[in-house]
């Protein structure tokens, strides 16, 4: 991971927390394998994959 896309995720994490895997891809400049990799190490445990939250 490059700084400018560190930076990315500093910033958009301090406007405000991420909701899911989604919103960490659309607000950042993390690619969907980056993604996948963090998610793969724990690094966005907690995290539901879509922003939609089910009603069942």
């Amino acid at each position: 991971m490059g700084s400018n896309v560190g930076l990315s995720v500093v910033k958009a994490r301090e406007e405000k927390p991420f909701l899911s895997k989604e919103d960490v891809l659309k607000r950042t400049q993390l690619s969907k394998t980056l993604v996948e990799k963090l998610a793969d190490m724990n690094a966005l445990e907690g995290l539901d994959e879509e922003n939609q939250m089910t009603l069942f």
